[in-house]
């Protein structure tokens, strides 16, 4: 009841004229989203990087905007077919060269109707973004945990977003942050948290903690609590081991996906999913620049991978193409765009891709 009734007075202030419509302001527009292509010639490679682009960040904006189990109802839209749906979008940091294209949009879309379409076909959506979230990423050392500067805490940074669908914000590592944190018994106490988040001008607060000494690869978990109720959730990664920021970034896309769809499933459904996350990891190469071969392993159980499904999960993705297996256990595809976008696209299907090296990751959730 207590949960119900938090949730019930966000909803009533958020849904106040102004805050809906600074809501919608940042959902429906795409900012910093690199357009980038190689062609025969310029004019073909910046046609082919706006349309991809457009056509990701189309589909990031719907994907924000509604539940998980229902992405496989939104449109796929690319070229014309995107202009009813296109406000404007503007052009910044343009490179062309003989056979290659490269800058930075910043995409308006229209949200009635986007909007529009969604209540046609009968998909529940949600404009409202959660409560601001602090995480506090934390390495588990030999000697207890680490606070101070890591490449775990570093590879969070990247992901602050003030105008995410859960709006993210990470601890700093500040001396007067980690002195307050060290005279705390316990950092996952309710109060200490709540202390945080109200220094970071947030409302909630998670600890990240990073456990790199596992057999079974790198374990997260969170502890602490959003508008929903408390969280305390452990994953094992098992594909992805050691520090790489590659790796660091596979788990934190999965983290942010669940709390996204968490969120979601609260505010259009009325009801939490049952689980946090789920991922189990997959080895893969890379080659080709833009050429993908993912190598695929048999599930918890020992079954075969299920090739057709991830080619499925995988082709209507844009800018994706030449989809093939071979091997009986191999996907290779072609990607032309921005890969931050190709992340969130994957993210969104329960897939992760990140590079290491001359390698590739495939994560499967």
């Amino acid at each position: 009841m207590v949960i119900r009734a938090l949730l019930i007075a966000f909803f009533a202030v958020v849904s106040s004229p102004t805050l809906a419509s600074d809501a919608a302001q940042r959902i429906f527009t795409a900012r910093s989203v690199v357009a980038e292509a190689h062609a025969s010639d310029g004019v073909k490679a910046k046609e082919l990087a706006h349309q991809t682009a457009l056509s990701m960040a189309f589909e990031k904006v719907l994907h924000d905007l509604t539940r998980r189990r229902d992405h496989d109802f939104l449109p796929r839209l690319k070229g014309d077919a995107l202009e009813p749906y296109l406000a404007n979008y503007s052009v910044q940091d343009e490179h062309v060269a003989p056979t290659y294209y490269r800058a930075t949009l910043t995409i308006q879309f229209n949200r009635l109707a986007i909007l529009g379409h969604l209540i046609e076909n009968g998909i529940g959506y949600t404009e409202l973004c959660a409560p601001p979230l602090l995480v506090l990423p934390v390495m588990q050392g030999a000697d207890g945990p680490v606070w101070a500067d890591s490449a775990w805490r570093d590879a969070w940074t990247r992901y602050i977003n003030p105008d995410g669908v859960v709006p993210i914000t990470v601890f700093n590592g500040s001396v007067e942050d980690r002195a307050y944190l060290d005279a705390m018994e316990d950092a996952r106490r309710p109060y200490t948290l709540a202390t945080m988040a109200i220094r970071y001008d947030a409302e909630y607060a998670v600890i990240a903690v990073l456990d790199p000494s596992g057999d079974d690869g790198l374990t997260v978990r969170l502890i602490g609590r959003d508008i929903i109720g408390p969280i305390d959730m452990a994953q094992s990664f098992g594909g992805l081991r050691g520090a790489s920021a590659v790796s660091h970034d596979a788990i934190i896309a999965t983290v942010i996906s669940e709390l996204e769809n968490r969120w979601k499933a609260v505010a259009i459904d009325g009801e939490a999913p049952e689980s946090l996350f789920v991922a189990r990891a997959e080895k893969s190469t890379y080659s080709d620049g833009t050429r993908i071969d993912a190598k695929l392993v048999p599930n918890a159980v020992g079954l075969a991978p299920d090739i057709a499904g991830f080619k499925n999960r995988i082709a209507d993705i844009p800018g994706v193409n030449a989809l093939e297996s071979s091997a009986g256990d191999r996907i290779q595809f072609a990607f032309n765009g921005d890969l931050s976008l190709l992340q969130s696209a994957l993210a969104v299907r329960r897939l992760s891709l990140t590079r290491n090296g001359d390698q590739w990751w495939l994560a499967a959730y």
